[in-house]
């Protein structure tokens, strides 16, 4: 069934890929998706979009058969934020100069066989040296974290731990036009299943809706889950 009238566009019936991949491909400035499943090839798709420098942002759930369209995400980064701290650096150029002076120290009163001082020195010496390495290493520590290429957010599916509420909403934002329906951003909804699409064309209720994109995410009983431990998962 298509129905058309005016500003809004209504189709029921398999393949309606046709219709939504169209508006996609023609998108000049955003992409933005609700869809609780998502297709690995169709999270590549928004990657090569967000790569032409299209605002691209999608929320999508923990639900196991997202797993590789997840994973096609996930972007390695590695993190070292003391590399560039400049206290970091004076502490560790601190601890050494203390080592060379005690070292100088021990080495006089030693001569000397003054005891006592070159005990004290040989002492700061090793704080010197313990100061120095720990700065160091601090400086150089790299951890890894883990990232997306464009906004994503993935909420915990109501399946897997029975509280979280499953967003259900299929919603695409593509530029000023608002598409709704049944239809999950996959192989099975954009072409095998018969789904309904309603496509509204006015930038009015555009704007509601994409306030409303962003409602979603406020929900107190929504709960997202973190990108580095949804990684960790999915390596392990």
């Amino acid at each position: 069934m298509k129905i058309k009238k005016d500003n809004i566009k209504i189709n029921i019936e398999k393949g309606v890929g046709n219709q939504l991949l169209d508006e996609i491909n023609r998108a000049k400035e955003r992409i933005w998706i609700i869809s609780p499943y998502i297709s690995d090839k169709y999270t590549k798709y928004l990657k090569q979009k967000n790569e032409d420098g299209l605002d691209i942002k999608l929320i999508t759930t923990t639900a196991k058969i997202n797993n590789k369209a997840i994973s096609e995400l996930i972007i390695e980064k590695e993190n070292n934020e003391n590399k560039n701290n400049q206290n970091y650096k004076d502490y560790r150029l601190t601890g050494f100069i203390t080592c060379i002076i005690s070292l100088f120290f021990a080495a006089v009163f030693g001569f000397l066989e003054i005891e006592f001082i070159t005990f004290i020195s040989f002492i700061l010496f090793l704080i010197g040296f313990i100061v120095g390495i720990y700065y160091h290493n601090e400086i150089n520590k790299t951890t890894i974290e883990y990232t997306t290429p464009f906004e994503t957010h993935i909420l915990k599916n109501i399946y897997e731990d029975g509280e979280s509420p499953l967003v259900h909403v299929k919603l695409y934002l593509i530029d000023k036009k608002v598409f709704l329906g049944s239809v999950n951003f996959t192989e099975a909804g954009l072409w095998h299943n018969i789904e309904s699409l309603i496509e509204i064309k006015d930038e009015k209720i555009s704007k509601k809706f994409e306030k409303e994109y962003f409602t979603i995410l406020s929900i107190p009983t929504v709960d997202e889950k973190d990108i580095n431990e949804i990684a960790k998962e999915l390596i392990e």
